[in-house]
């Protein structure tokens, strides 16, 4: 069952939505600020209950990211224009008082599917992808860390849910030439190789793109990373290099040595001429591979 949670100081209008949904959700009603941080799927607030907990609505739908935490945002129509300030940072639907109901429901069945098509593609792009994505807020802190990341670097994300992960050095946070403070100056980093160390303590080559992600205000307020183990990927290159490259000083041996034998055979087969003896050795392939120029002079002059 979807849980609402009531950010109501309108005692009439709290009531009203109290009896009118809590048939159907399980309503949660906000005695104090300290309520945003329990778990709800959508969240029904006034102008003054807005007012008081803007910064803890916006923090609570920033922790949400990258799922959709809804809020919706009752008041009586000459209030609206009041209340216009805060709604493209905090609000996702505007209901006008009085109460309708039908209407009410189908603001809120409308939100809630939203949400719930925001956690479906959560988990299936982000949670079930084979590529490790991480997302961090600006001070390096785990927000979200999906299972591929638990694979590749050991770490749960109950071990670093809202601590820097040891994957990351204190240079890495604090070089302002780093990979890290470039994309918090609003660069993207794409296809970087790096150093890892996993839990277990295995060192390990990874490929990291980054981009960072923007708050209401337009100030960066995330990262999300995607890496994976290219390890094996450059042990393979790295063989695969030198074993050409051992091929290639085996190719120039084996050539000169041929190349070696061919000129002691022709000196061979001139000697025996000049003896007046059969060349022993048959080297008239050599006449179709070689410039003209190499052939012995000496042989000219005797065809002569």
């Amino acid at each position: 069952m979807s849980k609402i949670l009531l950010l109501i100081d309108h005692r009439g209008n709290r009531r009203l939505l109290h009896e009118a949904l809590s048939h159907h959700y399980d309503v949660i009603v906000a005695e104090s600020t300290e309520d945003l941080k329990e778990t709800f799927d959508l969240g029904i607030v006034d102008g003054i209950a807005l007012d008081r907990c803007l910064e803890r609505i916006l923090e609570r739908k920033r922790n949400e990211l990258p799922s959709f935490l809804p809020f919706l945002f009752v008041t009586a129509r000459k209030d609206v224009g009041m209340a216009t300030r805060h709604l493209w940072k905090s609000i996702d639907e505007l209901l006008i008082t009085p109460l309708e109901k039908i209407e009410l429901q189908a603001r809120v069945e409308s939100l809630l599917k939203t949400r719930q098509l925001s956690q479906e593609l959560y988990s299936a792009m982000i949670q079930e992808s084979p590529i490790a994505i991480m997302l961090f807020d600006s001070k390096g802190c785990v927000h979200h860390w999906n299972q591929a990341a638990e694979h590749l670097f050991g770490y749960t994300q109950a071990e670093t849910l809202d601590k820097i992960p040891p994957i990351f050095t204190d240079e890495t946070l604090k070089d302002p030439k780093s990979h890290w403070h470039r994309v918090l100056s609003g660069e993207q980093v794409r296809n970087v190789e790096m150093h890892a160390r996993k839990k277990d303590g295995t060192e390990i080559d990874i490929q990291v793109s980054a981009a960072p992600l923007h708050d209401t205000n337009g100030k960066i307020s995330h990262v999300v990373c995607m890496a994976f183990d290219i390890t094996e990927g450059k042990r393979t290159a790295e063989d695969l290099k030198r074993r050409n490259e051992e091929l290639l000083r085996f190719t120039r041996a084996a050539t000169g040595r041929e190349l070696r034998m061919i000129e002691l055979k022709k000196q061979v087969n001139e000697l025996s001429r000049r003896l007046g003896e059969a060349p022993p050795y048959a080297l008239d392939f050599l006449q179709d591979d070689l410039p003209s120029s190499s052939i012995d002079p000496l042989t000219e002059e005797e065809d002569s």
